[in-house]
């Protein structure tokens, strides 16, 4: 079985530098010791690049091994891009951290307002615009 992997992002927004929280540090400094010698974050014992199959696969057994909750890679990215969202991070910045060309696509595909009614109620609340001035 043979498997095709993509050199090259579908769009020049697929090339990007994503920035990572600075409680993650830690996190990337590991993965770079683990992996020193590789062009790649993720890969095999053999060195070689994990295929998205494998990725999958050894996302599904960690999930299990330590009782988290399984999540497909797909869904994880669409948690990432509504947490972005529903924190009003800037639609640049957005854009970037999803490798999209246009906010649309994010807005489209991955926002889901998470909040729940008594938040958003106090969203709401916070616009000087509706703010009701009662008189007398």
């Amino acid at each position: 079985m043979a498997y095709e992997v993509k050199e090259f992002p579908k769009s020049n927004a697929g090339v990007r530098t994503v920035v990572l929280p600075e409680d993650y540090t830690w996190l990337c400094k590991r993965i770079k010791d683990l992996n020193a010698f590789s062009d790649f974050i993720f890969v095999n014992k053999n060195g070689k690049r994990l295929t998205t199959n494998s990725f999958s696969k050894r996302l599904y057994y960690n999930c299990k091994r330590t009782g988290i909750y399984n999540k497909s890679p797909h869904k994880i990215r669409k948690t990432y891009g509504t947490i972005l969202f529903d924190n009003h991070v800037d639609n640049r910045l957005i854009m970037d951290q999803m490798g999209h060309a246009d906010i649309l696509v994010g807005e489209v595909h991955y926002h889901r307002n998470r909040k729940n009614e008594e938040k958003k109620s106090e969203v709401l609340s916070a616009i000087p615009e509706f703010r009701f001035n009662k008189v007398g």
